[in-house]
């Protein structure tokens, strides 16, 4: 099973105790590395929406830069709540995975219906370990 599928299982709620292939994915989302990567890919994107004629912003010309603008205080959050020491869900990593991953998605698709600012949220409250696992 590919990395996405694994992010979508847990994302969608599955217990990574349930399978060994989901524990270790889990275990992998959740560690301190795989958080500073997601949240430096969000920096970047939001550096990149701060000043739209940049070098930051040629280099992020798939992004949604109006979207990323509009949900600034969320990405925010986001990034703050995946640099934090404490520890968090893998199902909310999983979310935030998902959310930069996903081409249809909110973040590159003009088409997406989906507020980038919602789904941000949603990721910084399944963060916490007390309402994902």
């Amino acid at each position: 099973m590919g990395a996405t599928r694994l992010d979508h299982a847990l994302a969608d709620g599955a217990e990574p105790e349930s399978d060994a292939v989901l524990a270790l994915r889990a275990g992998r989302l959740a560690s301190a590395h795989t958080r500073l990567v997601y949240a430096r890919s969000l920096r970047r994107i939001l550096r990149a929406a701060d000043v739209p004629g940049s070098l930051i912003a040629a280099h992020s010309s798939a992004v949604r830069l109006d979207r990323v603008t509009r949900a600034h205080r969320e990405l925010e959050l986001l990034v703050d709540r995946l640099t934090a020491p404490a520890p968090v869900s893998a199902r909310g990593v999983a979310l935030v995975s998902l959310l930069l991953g996903n081409g249809a998605g909110p973040l590159y698709c003009p088409g997406s219906r989906d507020d980038l600012g919602a789904l941000a949220m949603a990721a910084v409250n399944a963060l916490d370990p007390v309402s994902g696992w």
